[in-house]
């Protein structure tokens, strides 16, 4: 892991998309939960919430999320002693069953 202090990450921003499609028969809402798991240190936890939206489908419709997310605020983790850190390696970000790998490393 690295100090976000020292890294040039600021304003870099991941966009997701994502659809949600109500294959019933009735008008539905639900609120959707993007969360993130980060590498294994640090005493890092488990899964940390990044975003969430509320979503109301139409029955047989598909609406359409969009989440942004700050590579610095939103996937660091916080050391044992309080310093900020971006761990590197494989994040998880995950919104139900749905999970995708995101890796970090230094070029």
């Amino acid at each position: 892991s690295v100090k976000v202090e020292n890294t040039k990450c600021e304003g870099l921003l991941l966009d997701l998309h994502m659809d949600v499609e109500n294959t019933g028969s009735l008008d539905g809402g639900h609120v959707v939960l993007l969360f993130s798991s980060p590498p294994a240190v640090h005493a890092a936890p488990q899964k940390k919430l990044l975003g969430f939206r509320k979503v109301h489908v139409g029955a047989g419709a598909k609406e359409r999320l969009h989440f942004s997310v700050d590579v610095c605020k939103d996937l660091s983790v916080v050391d044992e002693i309080g310093v900020k850190k971006l761990a590197l390696g494989s994040h998880l970000l995950h919104v139900g069953d749905v999970k995708h790998s995101l890796n970090i490393e230094i070029a």
